[in-house]
């Protein structure tokens, strides 16, 4: 298992896709800290003012918004990079024939996608951190409460991305068409949200992932009230359950599948 995890991971780092993945991942947090500085100097030069209107506490509470959505983004290109071929030339049949086991086929796509994400995440939250304490006024009193949030904030997207990935895995061995696949993810997200904002309400579903991403993207980094250890195990536990629901699901139907 451990060597073909690492046989997928060298394949999709070798990808082109991979060059463009990272730039994905590095260009969004350099750029928007770079257009928060621009403001800040034209606040200063030509408004005449002496104090700047976003700090690096701004920047984070602001990024920290769209970071749960922008991840679920980042696992759609990275099943793709990892699952791509198999998708695009039918080659599971021959890793089969070969002898590869279907659940190490599975799981090692899984894990590898997973890994292959957090790889990218940590190019994202560096460029977002580096970029962020360069350009922006920031005050070193503040910034291990900010830094702390931020990563409770992280702490609790990884499992839901896990989540979304174990789901987006389910799909491409069930299905093996990305036209359909992102038809049906979307349908997913669209209706289950419209489900959501028709009942009377705030937070009434906890088993829909959505709507913790939603909840999660009202927090604002380096406010951690809201993590507290209830909320945590929550994020981790609806993020492992769906991850281990769809690969059980996912896994019986690639077993008992016939690959043409």
């Amino acid at each position: 298992m451990l060597n073909y995890i690492h046989g997928e991971l060298w394949r999709a780092l070798r990808k082109t896709g991979s060059a463009v993945f990272f730039f994905m991942m590095l260009a969004p947090p350099v750029g928007a800290n770079a257009v928060f500085a621009f403001l800040n100097f034209s606040w200063r030069t030509y408004q005449g003012q002496a104090d700047t209107p976003f700090l690096f506490s701004n920047s984070l509470s602001y990024l920290s918004a769209v970071i749960p959505l922008f991840g679920c983004l980042l696992v759609f290109f990275t099943s793709d990079l990892v699952f791509g071929d198999e998708l695009r030339f039918h080659t599971l049949k021959n890793s089969v024939a070969s002898g590869m086991g279907r659940g190490t086929l599975y799981f090692g796509k899984l894990l590898a996608g997973f890994l292959y994400s957090l790889l990218g995440l940590a190019v994202a939250v560096i460029s977002l951190l580096v970029s962020g304490l360069l350009l922006l006024p920031w005050d070193l009193g503040e910034l291990p409460g900010l830094l702390g949030g931020f990563f409770l904030h992280l702490l609790a997207c990884i499992p839901l991305w896990l989540g979304v990935l174990g789901f987006l895995n389910f799909l491409l061995f069930s299905i093996q068409s990305g036209v359909v696949i992102a038809a049906l993810s979307a349908a997913a997200a669209f209706f289950g949200l419209l489900f959501l904002s028709a009942l009377p309400v705030a937070d009434p579903v906890s088993f829909y992932l959505p709507a913790w991403f939603l909840q999660l993207s009202g927090y604002a980094a380096g406010i951690s009230a809201g993590y507290t250890p209830e909320f945590l195990a929550g994020c981790w536990g609806i993020g492992l359950l769906y991850t281990a629901v769809f690969s059980a699901a996912g896994y019986l139907g690639f077993f008992r599948r016939e690959l043409k």
